[in-house]
């Protein structure tokens, strides 16, 4: 069986980094797009971070923070929903090395 999909790319055009994907496949739509900057406190510090939204058929589902010196998110928020259940799951950084 074959399923066609696209990715589409949006780039700044000062600094050339994507600033939103969009990907399409079958009837599914996923989108990542910037926000604005936040700061984020945690154990091991504060952090300037860059928002990303993921988002699902137009709707958000999860929100990652990102600090381009850190390797992983500082936090990320992810809403799950199922026919029997809405969950939402937080996870912080706690320890980087």
């Amino acid at each position: 069986m074959t399923t066609e999909g696209s990715v589409t790319e949006y780039m700044d055009k000062e600094s050339s980094q994507v600033i939103r994907v969009i990907t399409e496949i079958a009837t599914e739509t996923d989108d990542t797009q910037l926000g604005g900057r936040e700061t984020v406190k945690t154990p091991p510090g504060t952090y300037d971070c860059q928002v990303i939204y993921l988002k699902e058929n137009n709707e958000v589902v999860g929100t990652i923070w990102v600090n381009e010196e850190i390797r992983v998110p500082v936090k990320y928020v992810a809403t799950y929903k199922t026919e029997y259940m809405d969950m939402e799951v937080t996870m912080t950084l706690v320890e980087y090395t």
